[in-house]
C-alpha cells in the first residue's frame, strides 16, 4: 500500500483520482438541487426542526448547571 502511494507521489499519475469522491459530491448536490426545487417547504421545516433538536439538546445540557 505505501508504495502505491510513494509510486503515485513520484510519477504525478493523476488517472482517476477522486473520481469517487468527486461523483459522490455531485450526486449529492444533486440530491440537495432536487429537494430545494421540488419541496422547498419541506426543506424549510427539516431546517426548522434541526434547530428545534439544538435548542433541546442544548437546553438538556445545561440543566445540570442550574441547580
Amino acid at each position: 500500500m505505501f508504495s502505491n502511494v510513494l509510486k503515485k507521489f513520484f510519477t504525478r499519475v493523476t488517472i482517476n483520482e477522486n473520481n469517487t469522491a468527486t461523483n459522490m459530491e455531485n450526486q449529492m448536490k444533486d440530491a440537495m438541487r432536487t429537494l430545494l426545487t421540488s419541496t422547498p417547504r419541506g426543506a424549510v421545516e427539516d431546517l426548522v426542526g434541526l434547530a428545534t433538536l439544538f435548542v433541546i439538546l442544548f437546553a438538556v445540557l445545561s440543566l445540570p448547571g442550574l441547580s
